[in-house]
């Protein structure tokens, strides 16, 4: 069979597993990058392979999962404020209107919120930036919840039940960190500008997110 490591299967099946069981196993851990197996005291022994098998490799990818992860809060605090400003809804109670909206829902609230005062030419770029924001999500679930190992992240899609591997290259991860950081930018571009700048001149209290210190409501600058 492809993929499928005769001498794990036979060492499984010594150490009490099904059949079924030793061959999905024996064929996970070839694909996730073991390679041979002996039987020693206390168990198999795989020695690893992979980008990420070394101490070098493990910290690289260590460091673009934490920077990745970052840099998508970030990015999902920036939507949720660009919300705030076009909502005009700030403090405990925009709290707990967003707060059960998953990623995906609060693309889909904030982009038809934004587009309702835009024309045409305005929500393409809108519907554009939340598109790929949509999409960006759909790597941090697998980043967040794949089974990963030194060759890469594996993980079965709801959708289609159907197991792939993915981040084979570090570069993958890195790119989706830069994306993050590139959509954040673009969110806070996105029309009406206006509006932002007037929210944070008037938004009654300091918001933490954004670490700065604004206006109350009505106060003008002298």
């Amino acid at each position: 069979m492809s993929n499928f490591d005769e001498e794990t299967f036979k060492a499984l099946i010594e150490r009490g597993y099904t059949k079924s069981d030793a061959e999905m196993f024996s064929r996970v851990l070839i694909e996730g990058g073991y390679t041979k197996s002996e039987v020693v005291e206390g168990g198999i022994q795989f020695s690893p392979v992979g980008p990420y098998a070394d101490d070098e490799g493990r910290d690289k990818l260590y460091s673009a999962i934490g920077r990745f992860i970052c840099l998508f809060s970030r990015l999902e605090s920036t939507i949720r404020f660009r919300l705030k400003a076009t909502i005009n809804i700030f403090g405990e109670a925009f709290d707990a209107i967003v707060t059960p909206y998953d990623f995906a829902m609060l693309c889909t609230v904030s982009e038809k919120v934004m587009n309702r005062s835009l024309d045409a030419e305005a929500q393409k770029r809108v519907k554009k930036v939340f598109d790929r924001c949509r999409s960006l999500n759909q790597l941090r679930v697998i980043i967040a919840h794949g089974t990963w190992t030194f060759a890469g992240a594996r993980h079965v899609s709801r959708q289609k039940l159907e197991e792939q591997w993915h981040f084979k290259f570090l570069q993958e991860i890195e790119q989706a960190g830069d994306t993050a950081e590139e959509l954040t930018l673009q969110i806070c571009d996105l029309p009406p500008s206006w509006l932002l700048k007037s929210q944070l001149r008037t938004q009654p209290d300091p918001d933490p997110q954004l670490g700065v210190h604004t206006k109350g409501r009505g106060e003008r600058d002298s």
